[in-house]
């Protein structure tokens, strides 16, 4: 069977395995490998179940990585998927904290803004020329924060938490 012979040389070279990386990850000795590249081929069932591990392999890479890992590799690997997803928590949390200051803050300046607001009205009343920088400032105030309440809403939404 030649077209099979050709499709398991032409997928190896494809995957970029040696015959013992494909054998091993179809749990066949290597010389069966070397044979079927050689003309030798499988029962029709056995080149179907063949076809559709390849066909796996070519759209899971990973799965070979899985396959011919040892065990000091697979812990190893274990470890480091363990310890990136620390670290994203880690950073998803300080993010949140982040949030959580900036809304702080935004509230403390709303406060500030209000007592200002009191303090500006007060001086109006007794004196005119104070009402136009008083509104001046209370403009400002405004301006600054609805770019403080933009900002947090750009954080969330890139956090998605709106």
């Amino acid at each position: 069977m030649k077209d099979f012979s050709k499709y398991i040389i032409e997928k190896r070279n494809t995957l970029l395995l040696t015959q013992e990386e494909l054998a091993n990850y179809l749990k066949v000795d290597k010389r069966t490998i070397h044979n079927w590249e050689n003309g030798a081929a499988p029962r029709e069932k056995t080149a179907h179940v063949i076809k559709n591990a390849i066909e796996e392999l070519e759209r899971n890479p990973g799965l070979l990585r899985e396959e011919t890992a040892t065990d000091p590799e697979k812990a190893a690997l274990k470890k480091l998927v363990a310890a990136q997803e620390e670290l994203l928590e880690n950073f998803r949390q300080f993010v949140i904290a982040q949030l959580i200051r900036m809304e702080a803050i935004e509230s403390v300046n709303a406060e500030r803004i209000a007592e200002l607001n009191l303090k500006v009205d007060q001086l109006a009343k007794s004196e005119k020329g104070i009402t136009i920088l008083g509104s001046k400032l209370s403009q400002e105030l405004d301006r600054s924060k609805a770019d403080v309440e933009d900002k947090i809403r750009e954080i969330k939404k890139g956090l998605k938490l709106l």
